[in-house]
């Protein structure tokens, strides 16, 4: 056997025992956070009936707790599948026209085909803007999170919004007391 392959083998050795060592260490570690049957139970139940957020509460909690960047990116992205969304119904709304027109016997007042092609090359580029917008949105979202690791664990306090200034402006229209 040559040197190298025995330096090779002795390095591959010391990498399993090091791995073996590692992975009973993980072993006991895990062991160490199993908890009693009722505690057990009780957070299966409780994970078994969660109901994740509906998109108004995320939205409404994206809204409280969410930086301006991501604000921007969340109203980037929206604006990207509304796009998306109204390229589709465009695209429909020409297919029930050509059915109408067949349904109705004048195949000369349905969309040329043309148009169909048109509308529907419309909506690969815009399926694909929306998906970059996402993508940036989840990008920049775990960034924030990644910046700040400790503020995903806490319980955050709500914000408090600025007091608007038209209570200012009806003082001013009430006449002072004299």
């Amino acid at each position: 056997m040559s040197r190298n392959i025995k330096i090779t083998l002795a390095i591959l050795g010391v990498a399993v025992v090091i791995g073996l060592l590692s992975l009973r260490g993980l072993h006991d570690r895990v062991s160490r956070l199993a908890q009693d049957e009722a505690t057990e139970e009780q957070l299966k139940a409780h994970f078994d009936n969660y109901d994740p957020p509906g998109w108004f509460e995320a939205r409404g909690r994206l809204g409280a707790y969410a930086s301006d960047a991501v604000l921007d990116a969340l109203e980037a992205a929206s604006l990207a599948h509304s796009e998306v969304r109204a390229r589709y119904a465009h695209r429909d709304a020409l297919r029930e026209q050509i059915r109408l027109a067949q349904e109705s016997g004048r195949p000369q007042a349905a969309p040329d085909g043309q148009t169909m092609l048109d509308a529907h090359r419309q909506i690969d580029p815009a399926l694909q803007e929306a998906e970059v917008k996402d993508e940036l949105l989840i990008k920049l979202m775990r960034d924030e999170l990644r910046s700040k690791p400790g503020a995903a664990a806490l319980p955050a306090a709500v914000p408090v919004r600025r007091r608007r200034f038209w209570h200012r402006r009806q003082r001013a229209t009430v006449p002072p007391l004299r």
